[in-house]
């Protein structure tokens, strides 16, 4: 009887919501994987009609092999339930991203939401009221998240937990139309208010990152992805990949800053082995090795003018160039300047 209500429960957490829908083989392979043995595809279908007797189970029998599914916003009670200090967290999490997150993605974090909501209405104003104390303050301005089509994100999702490949439609910047791909995906990850999926392409030679919300359309397929050999995403994200990098080697960063900028660059390092040192004019003096990126530029700009470019001299010279498009865009005259380092102490 215990062996029953486990390969139960656990079926009833592999059924999909709709519009997605899983017949009774599909169900049984992804069973088998979760619970480390085979199950015959009869038991799979008694289960799932005893299922539906209990639970809004749907059947689409427009078509073979049956699909199965629960209505969309379908919230199912886990095991363990939510406790209060969870259900915070939760509303915490909603309260200060959920408006950043995709529709998609925050449509399957709703049934838990709604669990939430139902374990603070009955914890106190103490501790309910928790949850609107604390907050996410935006490094930049707030964007909106690009809409991803329906089904994607979840096709995604299971083709990684599957370890399977996708067939998909991508609309890649610029190109005339959609274009036809089969990826063996690596991993998905979240950059501001987009989302990316690493992946090898079979019909290209390396690993490149396919936004989301240009997907057309994502399809599991039945075939084993393949990892290129020694891939670790870890490793690919710490090397930069993910952006958009200038040069292979790291460099020698060497920036003058204004003390008053501590906290950013001081308590926040730029790297392991960073070196901030004081200068005689209130400034400090930072050396650091770092990869040279689209990302570290743009970072390092926030804070002009309080932020001086010494070394390696390629790099000071691109944001001496930056400096003069900028004067030259609000009509402003450059006068001698000293596009030249400083020495130390100057």
């Amino acid at each position: 009887m215990a062996r029953d209500t486990y390969r139960q429960w656990q079926l009833l957490r592999l059924i999909p919501q709709a519009p997605r829908r899983a017949d009774a083989a599909t169900l049984r392979d992804q069973l088998a994987e979760v619970i480390g043995t085979s199950v015959p595809r009869r038991m799979v279908q008694r289960d799932l009609h005893q299922i539906a007797a209990v639970y809004p189970l749907q059947k689409d029998d427009r078509s073979m092999p049956h699909g199965w599914y629960f209505p969309r916003g379908f919230g199912l009670i886990d095991v363990p339930n939510l406790d209060t200090a969870s259900a915070v967290l939760l509303r915490i999490i909603d309260a200060s991203v959920g408006r950043l997150l995709p529709r998609e993605l925050r449509t399957l974090l709703e049934p838990s939401l709604a669990q939430a909501e139902r374990v603070l209405s009955g914890a106190g104003v103490a501790r309910a009221s928790f949850a609107s104390r604390v907050c996410i303050f935006p490094l930049g301005p707030p964007r909106l998240a690009p809409r991803i089509v329906p089904g994607v994100l979840e096709a995604i999702a299971e083709a990684l937990y599957r370890g399977r490949r996708l067939a998909v439609r991508y609309a890649p910047r610029g190109a005339d139309g959609p274009r036809t791909y089969t990826l063996n995906p690596l991993g998905l990850v979240s950059r501001g208010v987009t989302l990316t999926l690493v992946a090898k392409a079979e019909e290209r030679p390396d690993v490149r990152q396919y936004l989301l919300h240009r997907f057309v359309e994502a399809t599991v397929l039945d075939t084993p992805s393949v990892d290129p050999p020694d891939f670790d995403l870890g490793a690919y994200l710490a090397r930069g990949d993910l952006g958009v990098r200038y040069s292979e080697e790291p460099l020698d960063l060497v920036l003058r800053f204004d003390r008053s900028l501590s906290p950013e660059f001081v308590e926040t390092p730029l790297a392991e082995g960073q070196r901030v040192t004081s200068e005689a004019d209130g400034w400090c003096r930072l050396e650091a090795r770092v990869h040279d990126s689209f990302e570290l530029r743009a970072w390092l700009l926030r804070f002009s003018p309080s932020v001086e470019v010494v070394a390696p001299a390629s790099l000071r010279a691109v944001f001496v160039e930056t400096a003069r498009q900028m004067a030259a865009r609000y009509g402003v005259a450059v006068e001698g300047g000293r596009p030249d380092a400083p020495a130390a102490g100057d």
